[in-house]
Order: C-alpha cells, then sequence, then structure tokens
C-alpha cells in the first residue's frame, strides 16, 4: 500500500491524527520510506507477525533502522533458525564441532570414556578402563584442580564425572576450537596427575 501511496504527491496532504507508520509482511524500500518520510514526516517502521504469535520482530522508534531488516525481537519473543531436531542452528554446527574436536583431541586419552551431547551441551565421561567404562571415582581434589585448570583458560563447567561443558550459543568457530584446546589440556592433565600417584 504505501508503495502506491507514495506516488500521489503527499506533501499536499495533511496529516493531523497520523502518529505511526508500519509495514508489514514484506520489507518496504528504503526509497519508498524516505518518500513517505518527506511526504508524511513519519518514518515507516517494520514489523512481523502472526495471527498465533501477534508482533515478533520490529524496528521500535528507539532501535536504529538498518534498510531491510525485521528489526529485534519483540519482548517476549526468541527468533532463531533450527535444523530438522529442533536445534538452534549454531548449536547445532558448533556443538558438532566442540564433540568432534574433543574427541579427536582425546582419543589417546585412557581416562576419557564417551563424549556425548546434544547441540552445545556436551559431556566428557571419565573411566577408569576404556574397556569395561567404568567411572572414575575422582576425589574433590581433583575435580577442583580440573575446575580450576579451566578457569584458567576462560572455561567454566560443570565438573564431575562427567564434565559438562555447555557454552553459550553465540559461541565462535575460533572460540569452540580454544574450548576443545582447554578443555582437553586440562583432563590430560587430571589424567597424568593421576598415572604420576599411582
Amino acid at each position: 500500500t504505501y508503495r502506491m501511496m507514495v506516488q500521489e504527491p503527499l506533501k499536499k496532504y495533511r496529516f493531523p491524527t497520523l502518529r505511526h507508520c508500519l509495514g508489514a509482511g514484506e520489507a518496504v524500500n528504503p526509497e519508498v520510506i524516505e518518500a513517505w518520510r518527506e511526504g508524511t514526516g513519519h518514518h515507516i517502521y517494520e514489523g512481523y507477525g502472526q495471527t498465533e504469535s501477534v508482533l515478533v520482530a520490529a524496528t521500535f522508534p528507539a532501535t536504529p533502522w538498518k534498510p531491510g531488516s525485521m528489526g529485534p525481537t519483540a519482548p517476549g519473543h526468541h527468533i532463531g533458525i533450527v535444523d530438522e531436531e529442533g536445534l538452534t542452528v549454531r548449536a547445532g554446527t558448533e556443538g558438532a564441532r566442540l564433540r568432534e574436536g574433543l574427541r579427536r583431541a582425546l582419543a589417546a586419552c585412557p581416562i576419557v570414556g564417551e563424549i556425548r551431547g546434544l547441540g552445545l551441551m556436551v559431556a566428557v565421561e571419565l573411566v577408569e578402563d576404556r574397556g569395561t567404562r567404568a567411572p572414575l571415582r575422582l576425589k574433590a581434589r581433583d575435580l577442583d584442580r580440573v575446575a580450576h585448570d579451566l578457569r584458567d583458560h576462560g572455561v567454566l563447567a560443570f565438573v564431575d564425572n562427567p564434565v559438562i561443558l555447555a557454552p553459550p550459543l553465540v559461541i565462535t568457530e575460533r572460540e569452540t576450537d580454544d574450548l576443545v584446546e582447554s578443555a582437553a589440556a586440562a583432563v590430560q592433565a587430571l589424567g597424568a596427575r593421576l598415572s604420576a600417584a599411582r
């Protein structure tokens, strides 16, 4: 509708009660927005929603305008791209990168059993023996040392058996690789300490 309306000489009309303008469904061209602003003095904000969800995302007066953007999510909503399993795509791709990286880095570590997870929640199982997969019984000081080693590298984790890593969804590939390196080093150091104590 805005595309048709800006074909009219808008400056000859008065809009005394017009307070806010919103386009919904598809992005309004920047040229149309500019013509509308020149003719009415009002910006056309973008919005997206459905009958079932009401307003999901919009360009609000307090947010900077970016041509073609729906704007940030409306309060109370979370928008993301999900894969076939319903996982946020970043969680799926970076989670797989994290699991595979840990599997490679810890392949020769005798105290590591299974490395498993879903999305970006990844568990490193610690075992007495890989054949039986009997859980490794650790003392509090051993767990504290692993937690300390991880913290020294900027990694927060749930340190028990298994060691659980759950980085934020905004993690980058480089940060995932750094996390693999730090977590593998902490687990390998634990293995070396336990081996030396035997």
